[in-house]
C-alpha cells in the first residue's frame, strides 16, 4: 500500500504544480479563525477553521457521494472527534470518538523528517470499543500553488490498521505550516483504486 501511496504522490505533484501561479496575497491564522475552504477538481471540498481552543474543525464534503463528515483534531491530522453531518447537523449514531496512547503535547509537530507510531482507541456511539493502529511520518514536498498564491507544504502519510481489518488505509495529506493544516491529496486501501483531490482553489470560507 506504501508503494500506491508514493505512485500517488508524484501524480498528485504534477497536477498540483499546474494550479496556479504565485501574485495573490496568501490565507493566513486570521483567515483560519473565520475559515477557509478548499476545492478540489473532482467537486468536492474541505472546510477548515480554528476553534477556540486552538484545535482545527475540518469539514470533509465528498461529491461523488455526497456525504459530509466533520473532524475535530490537532494541526487538522490528529483526529480525535468525527461525525457525520446530515443537513447540516450531526448525525449522533455516527459520532466517533478517538483517544491517543499518548498526551497531545508529545505527538510531532509536522516537520519534515519525523515519524510517529501508536495506539489509538475508538469509541463509538454505541459503546463498541476498537483499537487502532496510526502510523505518520512526514515528508519535503514542493511548494503548492494555488488560487494565485504560493504556500510552503509538507507532505503527511498517514497509515491506519485495525485487527479486524488486513487492509487498512494510507492517506496522503498536504500540510500548510502557513494556516497550521491539512488537506488530504490522495486516499488508498489495499482493495480499491487510489483516490486523487487535486485543489483548484483555496479560499475564505462562507460559514
Amino acid at each position: 500500500m506504501l508503494g500506491k501511496i508514493k505512485t500517488a504522490v508524484g501524480a498528485a505533484l504534477t497536477l498540483t504544480a499546474l494550479a496556479g501561479a504565485a501574485s495573490a496575497q496568501c490565507l493566513n491564522q486570521e483567515d483560519m479563525r473565520r475559515g477557509v475552504i478548499v476545492t478540489f477538481e473532482n467537486q468536492s471540498s474541505v472546510a477548515m477553521r480554528r476553534t477556540p481552543t486552538g484545535l482545527v474543525e475540518v469539514t470533509e464534503t465528498y461529491a461523488a457521494e455526497d456525504k459530509t463528515i466533520k473532524f475535530v483534531g490537532e494541526h487538522g491530522l490528529y483526529f480525535t472527534e468525527e461525525v457525520t453531518m446530515v443537513a447540516a447537523r450531526p448525525e449522533d449514531a455516527s459520532r466517533l470518538e478517538i483517544i491517543f496512547d499518548t498526551s497531545s503535547s508529545e505527538l510531532p509537530k509536522p516537520e519534515v523528517g519525523t515519524f510517529w507510531s501508536g495506539e489509538t482507541l475508538n469509541i463509538f456511539a454505541d459503546g463498541v470499543q476498537r483499537s487502532e493502529l496510526y502510523d505518520v511520518f512526514f515528508l519535503d514536498a514542493p511548494v503548492t500553488r494555488v488560487s494565485g498564491c504560493e504556500y510552503e507544504t509538507i507532505h503527511a502519510v498517514v497509515e491506519y490498521r485495525w485487527p479486524d481489518d488486513e487492509f487498512g488505509v494510507s492517506l496522503l495529506y498536504a500540510y500548510l505550516p502557513a494556516l497550521d493544516t491539512a488537506y488530504i491529496l490522495a486516499s488508498s486501501t489495499g482493495i480499491a483504486d487510489t483516490v486523487l483531490n487535486v485543489p483548484v482553489a483555496i479560499e475564505p470560507a462562507t460559514f
